[in-house]
Formats: C-alpha cells, sequence, structure tokens
C-alpha cells in the first residue's frame, strides 16, 4: 500500500512538472481559515509548482513577502478581534474527563461559528469581489480541509478537480467521505490524547466522541455554511459530502506513520508530513550561544502563534517553571512577554524562534 502511494505522488508530480513544458496548469488554492501555520504547511508546495512554470493563485489571510512571478494572492485578511481563547479557559475545569468533553462542545460551537465567518468573507472580502468578477477558470483546485468546508463549496463552483489539503491529521469526518474506516481498534479519536496504543476505555470513548463529532459536529457546521451559500448563491444544490466523494480526487494529508501509527489508508490519500521543511540557516548568536551552553540538551516548547502564554494565570506560570527547574534541559519558551520568566538562567524566553532553523540545529 506504501508502495503504490508513493508510486502515485511520483506520477502526480512527474505529470505536473512534465505538463509545464507544454501546458502550463492553472491552478487555484483556498487556505481561507486564518491559522498561519496551515498555509506554511503547504507554502513551499505552492511556491515549487510557481517556479516550475504553473500559475498559481492563493486565496489566504497571509500573502507572501517575496512570491515568485507566478504566485499571486487574494489576500482575505480581516482586522476583527482575536477570538481563540485565553489560556486560562484551559484551567478552569479541575475534572479533566469532563473539560475533554466540555471541550468536544467548544469545538462544535466555535466550528460553526467560525465556518460562518470564513464563508461570509470568500463572499463579503472586496478583494474576492473582484477575483470573482475576473470569471477566471482553473485546472486544479487546492481547498483546506479544516474545521470550515466552505472553501469545499465555494471550489464546487468551478469546473475543476479538487485537492484536499490538510495540515494536520485526518479530522473525524473526512474518513467517510474518503471511503475509510474508523479503526477504533488501532486509532485514537483526534482530540483524544490515547496515543497509538489505546486502552478498552480508550476505544470506547473515542467511539462516543467520533460518533459524537460526525453527527452533531458536522450538522452544526454545514448547517452554517449551506445558510451563507443560499444568501449568496441563490438556488444552489451543492452539498458538502456529494462535492467531496465525487469532485475531490486526492487528499494531501500533513501526517505520518511514524508518529501516527499505521493506519488504513486510501490510494488517493498521501502522508506529506515535512514538505515545507527546507536547509536549515545559522540560528541567532543568542540562541545559538544558550544551545551550546546547554550539557543535557535543550527542549523547545512552543504553543503557536494562537494561544498566547502571557494570558495564562500566575499560577500556571510558575507551574511550567517550577517543572522546567527539575530538569537538566535548558528550556527555549515561545512566549509573548519574557520578562514573565526573568531571572529563570534555564529558561530562554521570546515572543519569536526561528523554528524550523532551531529544531534542525
Amino acid at each position: 500500500m506504501a508502495r503504490r502511494k508513493l508510486l502515485f505522488l511520483l506520477a502526480f508530480v512527474t505529470v505536473i512538472s512534465q505538463l509545464s513544458h507544454a501546458a502550463a496548469f492553472n491552478i487555484l488554492a483556498i487556505v481561507s481559515v486564518p491559522l498561519k501555520s496551515h498555509y506554511m504547511a503547504f507554502q513551499m508546495l505552492f511556491r515549487e509548482l510557481a517556479i516550475r512554470g504553473h500559475s498559481v493563485t492563493v486565496i489566504n489571510n497571509y500573502p507572501d513577502v517575496n512570491p515568485p512571478p507566478n504566485l499571486k494572492f487574494v489576500n482575505i485578511s480581516t482586522h476583527g478581534p482575536n477570538t481563540f481563547p485565553h489560556m486560562t479557559e484551559f484551567e478552569q475545569s479541575e475534572y479533566a474527563s469532563f473539560y475533554k468533553f466540555q471541550n468536544l462542545l467548544k469545538h462544535i460551537v466555535v466550528g460553526g461559528k467560525r465556518a460562518v465567518m470564513d464563508c461570509e468573507n470568500l463572499f463579503t472580502n472586496e478583494n474576492m469581489k473582484q477575483f470573482r468578477a475576473k470569471g477566471e477558470n482553473f485546472d486544479v483546485i487546492f481547498v483546506e480541509q479544516f474545521m470550515s468546508d466552505c472553501g469545499l463549496v465555494f471550489a464546487a463552483l468551478y469546473d475543476a478537480p479538487i485537492i484536499g489539503i490538510t495540515s494536520h491529521t485526518l479530522l473525524p469526518w473526512a474518513y467517510a467521505r474518503l471511503g475509510l474506516p474508523f479503526d477504533f481498534g488501532s486509532e485514537a479519536f483526534y482530540f483524544s490524547d490515547a496515543g497509538t496504543n489505546p486502552s478498552l476505555l480508550n476505544k470506547i470513548q473515542s467511539y462516543i466522541a467520533n460518533l459524537f463529532f460526525t453527527t452533531l459536529g458536522e450538522l452544526n457546521i454545514y448547517q452554517n455554511i449551506y445558510k451563507v451559500f443560499d444568501m449568496y448563491v441563490p438556488n444552489n444544490k451543492l452539498n458538502v459530502d456529494t462535492i467531496a466523494k465525487e469532485k475531490m480526487k486526492m487528499m494531501f494529508v500533513y501526517q505520518h506513520h511514524s508518529v501516527t501509527g499505521a493506519r488504513l489508508m486510501a490510494p488517493s490519500v498521501l502522508e506529506i508530513a515535512g514538505i515545507h521543511i527546507q536547509t536549515p540557516k545559522p540560528v541567532p548568536k543568542d540562541i545559538e550561544k544558550f544551545i551550546d551552553s546547554a550539557n543535557h540538551g535543550v527542549i523547545y516548547v512552543s504553543f503557536g502563534s494562537n494561544l498566547k502564554m502571557s494570558t495564562m494565570s500566575s499560577k500556571k506560570l510558575q507551574q511550567f517553571l517550577d517543572a522546567f527547574k527539575k530538569i537538566p534541559q535548558k528550556v527555549l519558551w515561545k512566549i509573548e512577554n519574557s520578562t514573565l520568566i526573568a531571572g529563570n538562567e534555564n529558561v530562554f524566553g521570546s515572543n519569536w524562534f526561528p523554528q524550523l532553523d532551531v529544531l534542525c540545529k
């Protein structure tokens, strides 16, 4: 199976490469959710396609600063308030099992709200209006598969095959649309911490959570999507599952079996983890000095760019620092306000790190 998938990917890349000498593709990529790390996972794919002679248009919130000539962007960034949760929200419950269920509900509610925001932005953003007015045709469309399927439904307005892309492991509802079974015996639910060897209780929890998420979760998100499309595309007969099953020809998944464990995958589903990694550059001198002085190595701690470490309570912050003092390794910690950790010699805090360069050093 792995060999067949590798041959399938090589065939796809070869065909794309060879066609660049005869008839370049006109490619559209929709990465509409405002999460920069999601776009960065596929940034090099779009750049490389443009470098090889194809015309690539990317709809996203974070246009490249110096794109190659064939790479264009439709900037749909908004300047509304940050709606991502504060770290204190993850400290509210002392009951872990209850909080997991509460967090599941929050994903469903937030997913529905974000679906509306995402959909409306695709139709009301001024840059999008200008883009749609051009009436361009495309040969293939890449669409991010996350908590909203607005991009997928939007792509269906064009007569072109669709390739799904996801910057993480497959979401619960993706299995059915790809014709894949969800194996509770070897896989943990997406939001579970059971790992690759779940216990019987983990399997039962995964089954219930998966059923809950793929029924109520899908229903909530889909209803919100259809409301927006009914408003801007009257009399449409678009159906998310039908589009996914009939028009989505491939799925590029940012995962690897060395981390997730062996999973049942269709030939059209390709694991491409690491596609964004480039040759590392030297790290800044102060970071290099800190790393080189660590006799037992360095641990890199980052919760991404959406969850702000500076919003956690002072109690939780101190618990982190106390834990770091008990280990022999030094710590690089991505935190917005490094003064919060002043006086801790084994911790280097900064609001930004050249992450790939640090991890590849």
